[in-house]
């Protein structure tokens, strides 16, 4: 057991979709970009298990049948939380996670102006 992860790019964007399928333990991952000049967002989209909608419904009993305020609740709850920073690279640069159990992670690398690669 360990981490999946799964890199695409799109010219000079970059995606990457990841997880810890740990239910004990915590990971940390590191991805490293070469050949990669410029400024960068970096934008994170962060499902935290521990906080999922599956939890909220599990205090619930599973009940089937939801009230609207429990509904908002579950789709609240199931709101990745997101984050953003800009990173300035010569050429190379580091992106680091730390995964909690279960987390699952999306982060998108999007050049930032008219530069050429």
């Amino acid at each position: 057991q360990g981490s999946w992860y799964m890199i695409t790019s799109n010219g000079t964007d970059v995606q990457i979709l990841f997880f810890n399928e740990s239910p004990v333990e915590s990971r940390e991952l590191e991805f490293n970009f070469f050949h990669m000049p410029g400024n960068y967002q970096v934008t994170e989209h962060r499902l935290c298990a521990s906080s999922s909608c599956i939890s909220l419904w599990k205090k619930l009993d599973f009940k089937e049948s939801l009230t609207s305020s429990e509904k908002r609740q579950i789709q609240e709850m199931s709101a990745p939380r997101i984050s953003w920073k800009t990173v300035s690279s010569s050429g190379s640069f580091t992106c680091p996670a730390k995964l909690q159990p279960l987390d699952i992670v999306f982060v998108e690398l999007k050049r930032l102006g008219n530069q050429q690669p």
